[in-house]
């Protein structure tokens, strides 16, 4: 069994954040992820001024990675259409890339590719060993673990899609759906849609409808509704690119 003072399970910006603050402290310290660097994920992957003052006082460096710079924002509601100017601009980053690169500057034991099983007193189980602390720090994300330590909490609905196209536009549009908004992110090599419904009710239960009438499965029915979420964005926002 391995001991330390801290445990951060999850390697992304919150869980990095978290190991770089306790590098400068007396405390032994390890982090935990369930996948190997570098993994797919998903993300707009916009780094805001406060996000990239945040890494340089942390001394992550992303001199090495693809970025796109975004000096502009297109904001799109039902009755308005406003390209404001960004008094500071948007760092558009790849987050299989950041992740990766940001990993990489630790000075912290990292295990990768370990699940957190259970958490029994004061020792966290995973699927490969058994880790002691005093202290945890959970930066694992919606589908993490922690997510069942957590009650009584609403969940949006968000669906992303990568497209092989390029534009210089950054978009978020508020007349996409009631309950939520759709944004578009450019990537360096590709352009990112993103559709969040913060009320998802009525989806809910369409979807256990289907699932008990074994229509067919989640998987298949998310499929479905990101060809149909990309398809509209493509026909709305890409038509004259």
């Amino acid at each position: 069994m391995k001991k330390y003072d801290v445990i951060i399970v999850g390697g992304g910006p919150a869980g990095i954040g978290a190991a770089k603050i306790l590098e400068v402290s007396t405390f032994t310290f390890c982090l935990i992820d369930k996948n190997k660097f570098p993994r797919p994920k998903l993300c707009g992957g916009g780094l805001t001024g406060k996000c990239q003052n945040i890494l340089k006082k942390l001394k992550l460096s992303i001199d090495n990675i693809s970025k796109y710079d975004c000096n502009n924002v297109k904001i799109i509601s039902k009755d308005i259409t406003k390209e404001v100017e960004l008094i500071k601009k948007i760092i558009m980053v790849d987050r299989n890339e950041f992740d990766y690169n940001n990993v990489k500057q630790l000075k912290c034991e990292i295990f990768q590719g370990e699940n957190v099983i259970s958490i029994e007193d004061n020792i966290l189980i995973t699927d490969k060993d058994k880790y002691e602390f005093k202290y945890i720090i959970f930066a694992d994300g919606i589908n993490g673990y922690s997510r069942k330590l957590v009650e009584n909490r609403e969940f949006g609905f968000c669906l992303e899609y990568d497209v092989n196209q390029l534009s210089s536009e950054t978009i978020f549009d508020f007349s996409v759906t009631k309950g939520g908004y759709g944004w578009v992110f450019p990537k360096k090599t590709a352009l990112q849609l993103d559709l969040l419904i913060l009320t998802r009710k009525k989806l809910i239960i369409y979807l256990y409808y289907m699932i008990s009438l074994k229509k067919t499965d989640l998987k298949s029915i998310k499929l479905k509704l990101k060809v149909i979420i990309s398809r509209f964005f493509q026909k709305k926002y890409m038509k004259s690119q």
